[in-house]
């Protein structure tokens, strides 16, 4: 144990070790961003030594990544939840849509930082990123295929396969979380009119022919 000014330091290991020194550098990436944050700064939020940071992370960009690593696990977890939920397919894609990225509009409009944030995210986690996505369309493409089997979708009656299907859902959705400094409240509503306006393509003939509400 050390002592830093007022402030004690120990050195800590294990797993909670690990997220709290992660729980501290998103707080201080957050609030300073990445480039003005420093491995003694992150030491001092979480309240440990610098020994601890580095037997856990060799680099701040190590642990920008491990930062990156836990958020979009959790996102993809929440995702698959939500396509599993009940109800209607426009509310389950819309929810699933959300939990993938709705935690990344929330982070980038409330932190002075955002735009910074982003681009070291693209600079470092790059790997992370593209694995994450390609998880997310599997997620899409199951949820599409289930709703096609259910009779709730018939994408290729507008010529379009499940895995296209998905594809079109996530770029859209992307596209709108990409709108300059769009904030949370308006990524929601705009994503909401998304789905709509592709599942109502997408659903049987009969169905749009009768102007039907189906689930």
């Amino acid at each position: 144990m050390a002592t830093n000014g007022a402030r004690t330091t120990t050195t800590a290991r294990g797993d909670a070790a690990r997220e709290a020194i992660l729980d501290a550098a998103f707080v201080r990436f957050s609030g300073y961003g990445l480039r003005r944050t420093s491995m003694e700064d992150i030491a001092r939020e979480a309240r440990v030594s610098r020994a601890s940071i580095y037997f856990h992370f060799g680099s701040k960009d190590q642990v920008f990544r491990a930062l990156a690593q836990r958020l979009h696990d959790h996102n993809l977890s929440a995702m698959r939840d939500a396509a599993a939920a009940g109800g209607p397919v426009e509310a389950r894609i819309r929810g699933a849509l959300e939990a993938r990225l709705g935690s990344f509009v929330e982070l980038t409009h409330s932190s002075p930082h955002g735009d910074e944030l982003l681009d070291e995210h693209n600079r470092v986690c790059g790997d992370i990123a593209a694995t994450s996505r390609d998880v997310a369309l599997k997620i899409l493409r199951v949820l599409v295929r289930d709703a096609t089997a259910a009779g709730e979708l018939d994408p290729a009656g507008v010529g379009l396969s499940p895995t296209t299907a998905a594809a079109i859902l996530l770029d859209c959705a992307e596209a709108a979380k990409t709108e300059p400094a769009v904030a949370p409240r308006a990524f929601r509503r705009r994503l909401e009119q998304i789905v709509r306006t592709l599942v109502a393509g997408m659903r049987p003939q009969a169905a749009r022919a009768a102007g039907a509400d189906l689930p």
